[in-house]
């Protein structure tokens, strides 16, 4: 995943300030372009991606990698993945997260029952184990136009988006007292 970019390279306007690039392993000849402010989401050839990075000032680029295992059983698809952020040549950890998808459920409203229970499960579990808090992060499908839509790449390319941002938000903030 990558973005945001921005500089006299970004075209009219600074299009690009806040513009998410978001590819996924299963399909590497897709993605999937975020232009956050304005709530545009559009599905690309990959090939979109290499003009963009060529237009684009390399300074003003960042990525920021989501990998680990998932897992099934059932209806059910649980990622657990882990988010860096790579500066230079090197990684920084941004933080854990966790993907969960019901499967025979096409439409999130439809699904949130199940998934809220597992959802105040995990918190418990957090809690009681003293690790850190949860942060719930629900993408607003409707800003994008994609409300009434089934759930597919695209939605989960938003999700992935917000989720990157809320990180990278979280990092900022927990670096803060740091820098003082």
């Amino acid at each position: 995943m990558g973005g945001p970019a921005a500089g006299p390279a970004a075209g009219a306007g600074g299009l690009c300030k806040d513009m998410w690039a978001v590819t996924f392993k299963e399909a590497p000849d897709q993605a999937y372009l975020l232009i956050r402010p304005d709530h545009k989401a559009l599905e690309c050839d990959a090939a979109v991606l290499r003009l963009l990075e060529k237009k684009l000032e390399y300074g003003k680029q960042m990525t920021v990698t989501l990998a680990g295992p998932t897992f099934s059983k059932g209806d059910f698809v649980l990622r657990l993945c882990t988010a860096t952020q790579q500066i230079h040549s090197n990684q920084a950890l941004l933080g854990h997260c966790l993907e969960l998808e019901y499967l025979p459920v096409s439409s999130p409203a439809v699904a949130e029952g199940m998934v809220g229970e597992f959802v105040d499960l995990l918190r418990q579990t957090l809690t009681a184990a003293g690790g850190a808090g949860l942060e719930l992060v629900r993408p607003s499908y409707d800003k994008y136009g994609m409300g009434g839509q089934p759930y597919g790449r695209l939605h989960a390319a938003v999700a992935y988006g917000e989720m990157v941002v809320t990180l990278l938000n979280a990092s900022a903030a927990a670096q803060q007292p740091a820098a003082k």
